[in-house]
């Protein structure tokens, strides 16, 4: 997107699924008005107006289906179904030297912009791609290491497909940047829990490295989650532990790990000392409505859970924090907490774990077993805040496309796509 906005180019973003056919590259049959009409997808659109076409997740497309648009990368060509064929700019105008564009109208003939353009956005699978793509990779030092990337799940590129494309290797942030990341989003107070942590992904890291994950189902540590702990360690301190801030973002322990992989991971926590409380957490004890769509929150520190006990308190580095009042988005709902809700302490504490996470702008998972009251805790949440809730009921044969759009008709028979509920929440600001 950043190059698309450095060049002043529109963008036509496609995602690819496992459900993704010909149909979503090139034309869909559509009925308006009691007639079956074809609509232009996203690539076709992109090759006529000249803008750049983001495929997203190329590795999930069947190997049947991605071949298609082979010819439009080559040679700038393509037929349609409804009897066009896309030409490519050169070809084009050497054909309006000898004809005019009326009857290079009636032959069905399209210009392919010039400035059209193809970004394929995709994750490293099976080792044979990767080693594959080392003629192809624009940074060509370290290659070893390269070579020694996690293969996620998915389908390898046709070779003829994968030289269409001049590939670049996008690596991680070096330790120094992501430490420097890390201190303008926490206190000096913070900074060695920072380190700890800093250390404990590049830990996972190394053994994501060495051990592919289809045999270790060690997740590889995602760029955010150092941000997330920094900021949230930063606005506020009194957590109950690094640890506990840093699984809210890489919940390592959900991840059904076997058990020398669990046993590492616990024991480099332990060495670190990621586990050593340095608060009690915190309880939300104000709320009070600043404007139409933010919402004051007051979270208050809690006493150590080792406060009467008689062996000495463990030692931290943060100061005895103050109240946090900290500004949120809201709905525009009433706030409270629903009176049929009743949280135990454990859910008061989650709550304000789940709004301050919401305060540096993330998104929420609650994981528990059944009966363990994530449903209630989401109204509660979103109830506290303002917002207007929508359902949707996960299944198995689910698909993306369920998640986004749904086909369906109008009451006069014309074919349109209908928002789901997360369309419609994401849109209209609700949960």
């Amino acid at each position: 997107m950043w190059y698309a906005q450095l060049t002043n180019h529109e963008v036509e973003y496609c995602s690819i699924s496992r459900d993704t056919t010909d149909s979503d590259l090139k034309q869909r049959r559509e009925i308006t008005d009691g007639t079956a009409v074809y609509v232009d997808q996203a690539p076709v659109r992109a090759a006529i107006h000249g803008r750049i076409l983001i495929l997203d997740g190329i590795e999930k497309a069947e190997r049947n289906v991605l071949p298609t648009l082979n010819n439009l990368l080559e040679n700038r060509e393509m037929g349609l179904p409804d009897g066009r064929f896309l030409v490519a700019a050169d070809r084009y105008d050497a054909l309006l030297e000898h004809h005019s564009v009326e009857e290079l109208n009636e032959r069905q003939l399209v210009r392919v912009h010039p400035d059209f353009q193809v970004v394929a956005l995709g994750l490293p699978v099976p080792v044979r791609l990767v080693c594959s793509l080392r003629a192809l990779i624009v940074c060509m030092h370290d290659l070893t290491y390269r070579c020694r990337l996690q293969a996620y799940p998915g389908f390898p590129l046709d070779p003829p497909l994968r030289s269409r494309f001049q590939s670049r290797f996008v690596d991680s942030a070096g330790v120094g940047h992501q430490m420097a990341v890390l201190r303008s989003l926490a206190p000096t107070s913070a900074q060695v829990h920072l380190t700890q942590v800093l250390s404990l992904a590049e830990t996972v890291r190394a053994m994501v490295t060495d051990t592919p994950t289809t045999t270790s189902k060690v997740h590889h540590f995602p760029e955010l989650a150092l941000p997330t702990t920094a900021a949230v360690l930063g606005k506020f301190p009194a957590q109950l532990s690094p640890d506990a801030v840093m699984h809210r973002a890489y919940p390592y322990r959900l991840f059904g790990l076997e058990s020398p992989f669990r046993d590492r991971l616990d024991m480099v926590v332990s060495q670190l000392g990621l586990d050593v409380p340095i608060g009690g957490g915190y309880h939300i004890t104000g709320r009070e409505r600043v404007s139409k769509d933010r919402v004051k929150l007051t979270l208050t520190p809690q006493p150590r859970a080792d406060a009467d006990h008689s062996s000495p308190p463990v030692q931290s580095s943060l100061a005895t924090p103050d109240p946090v009042e900290v500004e949120v988005a809201a709905g525009t709902s009433a706030l409270g907490v629903p009176e049929d809700c009743v949280l135990t302490p454990l859910h008061e504490c989650a709550l304000a774990d789940m709004c301050q996470d919401h305060a540096i702008g993330r998104d929420l998972a609650l994981v528990g077993p059944k009966g363990s009251g994530k449903s209630m805790l989401a109204r509660a949440f979103a109830n506290s805040l303002g917002y207007v809730t929508e359902t949707i009921h996960m299944y198995k044969d689910m698909t993306s496309r369920d998640l986004l759009q749904r086909r369906t008709t109008d009451e006069f028979g014309n074919t349109r796509w209908e928002l789901t509920p997360l369309v419609t929440a994401a849109l209209s600001g609700g949960w």
